[in-house]
């Protein structure tokens, strides 16, 4: 199954408005940050990118599944 270069764009896309989101607010909530995009978001995707986010050291998820941005500005 091979990627297109739209889908890559797509959850580049995604992925850096999620950022930018946790990044203006501070921290969020994951439920809450869900509730938002779920429209248009599967629950599976959006852990997906939360993870990544997490993984590239932009955000730490706590317990509680706070959401909180550790990047730089």
């Amino acid at each position: 199954m091979s990627v297109t270069l739209n889908e890559v764009k797509a959850v580049i896309s995604i992925c850096r408005t999620l950022a930018d989101t946790i990044k203006e607010l501070g921290e969020v909530p994951s439920g809450h940050l869900y509730a938002r995009v779920s429209d248009i978001l599967s629950l599976a995707n959006y852990h997906s990118a939360i993870g990544f986010l997490e993984k590239a050291g932009l955000i730490e998820v706590r317990d509680n599944m706070l959401l909180v941005w550790k990047g730089g500005n």
